[in-house]
Order: C-alpha cells, then structure tokens, then sequence
C-alpha cells in the first residue's frame, strides 16, 4: 500500500513533474488573465500617464522656461521690458537707492540662483521677482518708464506663469523651437571660426 500511496504521491508528483509543463500553463493562463486584465488596466493608465508627464513639466523647467520668456521680452520698440532690471543700479551712482531698498535684487542674481538650482518651484521664482518689482516700484517715480516698466514686468510674469501651468506643452514646443535655433546658431558660429582658421 505504501507503493501505491507512493505512486498515487507520484501520480500526485507527476503533476509536479508535468507540473513545469501543465501548471506553468494553468498559472500562465490565471496570470495572463489576471496579468491580462492588470495590463488592461496599465495599458489603460499608461498611455494617461506618459500623457500626463508630457503636459506636466518638470518644475525646475518650467521656471527656467518662465525665466527666459520673461527675460527676452521685447516691447514695442524692440528693447528688452527687463532692461532697467538687469542689474541693481551701482552704490556709487545712485547711493539713494539702497537707502530706500533694504533687500536688493536684480536679474543676474536670479540667473545665478538659477544656474546653482536654488529654486525649486515657480513660486520661489515668484517671490523673488516679486521682490525685484517691488524694490523698482518703491525707487523709481510713478510716472518714470521704469515704473511703468515694472508693472507692465510683474503682468508678464504672472500671464506667463498662468499660461505655463494651463498648457505647458504649447509653452514647451516654443522654448524647444528656440533652443534649436540657439544650437543652429552655434553650430554656424563654430563652422565660421573653422572657416576663418582654414584661411
């Protein structure tokens, strides 16, 4: 008897042995069911999202995306709108404005803490350029261009920033188009040089 509960345990351990050849089919059909239905629901999510990753940015590009567009803004008459805000007027040229402003900032420190990663987010871009509106509100005269200038800046940023985060992938599409030509431009500035050290 033992013999045959052996062989009915060998009847059992042939399944174990056909068990590589059967079982895996069985378990291959649950789990392709099951795995079926699990990348249904992946595949169903998946392509949302990729989808998703495409529109939502990365945050450190979409301030750096927000920082060139306000930085290059031309207007009207084809000068920069951030011109006056580039760098903070010299101590020994205007010596008066770090009596009225305590906390002064200017563009190229924005850079700076752009190239070093120290924002991390738009709202810690905001705040600073916030900070740099201000200091130019409370120096310049109402009625001075770079007042105005100001206003029509700290408008800009926040348009901007609105239409980033609506449709970053339009916003994105531009930048990259623009990045393109910056490397075309590079490129040709390097094939003169070749050009020049040839002749």
């Amino acid at each position: 008897m033992r013999p045959k509960s052996t062989a009915s345990d060998s009847g059992g351990t042939p399944p174990v042995k056909r068990g590589p050849g059967r079982p895996p089919l069985k378990r291959r059909r649950t789990s392709s069911v099951a795995s079926g239905s699990k990348k249904s629901d992946d595949e169903s999510d998946s392509p949302h999202e990729p989808m998703r990753k495409r529109k939502k940015l990365d945050p450190m590009e979409m301030v750096h995306q927000l920082y060139e567009l306000i930085r290059n803004h031309k207007k009207d008459d084809g000068t920069l709108l951030c011109d006056a805000f580039i760098r903070v007027p010299k101590r020994r040229q205007e010596p008066g404005y770090y009596e009225v402003v305590s906390n002064p900032i200017d563009l190229l420190k924005i850079q700076q803490k752009l190239k070093t990663d120290e924002y991390e987010d738009l709202d810690q871009l905001q705040s600073d350029i916030e900070l740099l509106v201000n200091n130019a509100k409370a120096f310049y005269k109402r009625n001075s261009q770079e007042h105005k200038d100001a206003c029509e800046f700290w408008e800009l940023f926040l348009s901007t920033k609105q239409k980033i985060l609506e449709d970053p992938k339009s916003v994105a599409a531009d930048d990259s188009s623009d990045s393109k030509s910056k490397i075309i431009l590079k490129v040709g500035k390097l094939v003169g040089e070749s050009i020049v050290k040839e002749e």
